[in-house]
């Protein structure tokens, strides 16, 4: 179900990427990751997906698409990643880069 509704703004797609430590660059991780985060975003975006680089597995990318409110949405993600244990899985000397893709 999309969460866009008539007259809102125009959906846009998010890129989220970030470095995570070496000990969390395997599947059981980011399996574990998308268990926690996939159930809290239905109600800001239609999709979403967390990936690992092919050629790089310490590095992520979350992509969240037909996103009505940016804001909304990564609020909801920063709060999952600071109150899950999640958060020992990112790398703290690389930051979250945030990148916005309207159609």
């Amino acid at each position: 179900m999309s969460p866009h509704k008539a007259g809102a703004a125009a959906p846009v797609s998010l890129y989220i990427y970030y470095r995570v430590r070496a000990e969390a660059a395997n599947a059981a991780s980011i399996a574990a990751a998308r268990k926690v985060l996939a159930p809290l975003l239905p109600p800001h975006c239609g999709r979403f997906l967390l990936l690992r680089r092919a050629d790089d597995p310490g590095t992520w990318m979350e992509v969240l698409e037909e996103v009505i409110d940016a804001d909304a949405a990564l609020d909801a993600l920063g709060n999952a990643w600071r109150t899950s244990p999640l958060a020992a899985f990112v790398d703290p000397q690389t930051p979250r880069h945030v990148e916005r893709f309207a159609p």
